[in-house]
């Protein structure tokens, strides 16, 4: 996992978060009170979207989702 040079600051609500930005230039700010475990699903959940996301040709129809 990478490591981000970040700023460790406090949220609205109290909450110790990190503000950084990631290389692709995003600004993200996280909680540290939220699980390595949490974040790694969470990722992995992602790079799933975005793959998907890629395969599918440009125009082509969403999936209609069906009620069971």
């Amino acid at each position: 996992m990478a490591h981000f040079q970040g700023e460790v600051v406090r949220d609205p609500q109290g909450r110790e978060v990190i503000r950084f930005t990631t290389a692709s230039g995003v600004h993200a700010t996280v909680a540290t009170c939220i699980s390595q475990e949490a974040l790694d699903k969470m990722a992995r959940s992602l790079r799933r979207k975005l793959a998907r996301s890629r395969t599918r040709r440009a125009g082509a129809p969403r999936p209609v989702p069906t009620e069971d």
